[in-house]
């Protein structure tokens, strides 16, 4: 007498799509990735840990990510400007070695905007190719802000100040072409 033969059970595996695992293998490598922005600095001033969020925030951004690896730029640190400074909103020292952007009012108490905090980073990320405030600087700045506008910067959940931050949407004079003719343009005045 023979048993008879049973076909052995088989169990499928669980499938993971390709593009799932694709995107699962870029985030590992994106992590692996070095920053492009080495070091952070914040001022020793009352809710220093607010400004170290805000400066965080940009160096996480992913807008600001893909513009620095599509134009290949590093900074070597991104600190935070004394609100005392009353001329200037922020500064790129050395094409990059060191950039500063205001982040509170004067009044130490209230925080600028992210919309104006991300323009000034835009604007001193402009500042990593172009000394001068010219046509071909200006013409850098409307395209990176154009390239913030596609890229959507934090696509999904807006935030606000206070304890989550607002989306960046530029300036329409940062991103219109009709601004591209530097001949016929006061650029002083587009700023």
């Amino acid at each position: 007498v023979t048993a008879p033969v049973t076909k052995p059970t088989v169990v499928p595996l669980p499938t993971v799509s390709a593009a799932a695992e694709s995107a699962k293998q870029r985030k590992r490598e994106a992590a692996l990735k070095p920053s492009r922005i080495k070091r952070l600095e914040v001022l020793e001033l009352p809710e220093k840990e607010f400004a170290m969020t805000l400066l965080q925030k940009i160096h996480d951004d992913r807008g600001i990510k893909a513009i620095l690896e599509k134009h290949n730029w590093h900074i070597g640190l991104l600190k935070e400007l004394t609100p005392l400074e009353q001329k200037i909103a922020g500064y790129n020292r050395n094409r990059g070695m060191e950039i500063a952007v205001k982040l509170r009012h004067l009044d130490y108490q209230s925080w600028r905007s992210w919309p104006d905090i991300m323009e000034t980073m835009l604007h001193e990320l402009a500042h990593c190719d172009h000394d001068e405030h010219d046509a071909k600087f200006f013409k850098l700045n409307r395209e990176l802000n154009k390239e913030v506008k596609a890229l959507n910067w934090q696509k999904g959940a807006s935030q606000k100040l206070g304890g989550d931050l607002d989306a960046y949407n530029p300036n329409p004079l940062h991103v219109e072409d009709s601004l591209a003719d530097p001949e016929t343009v006061d650029w002083r005045a587009a700023t």
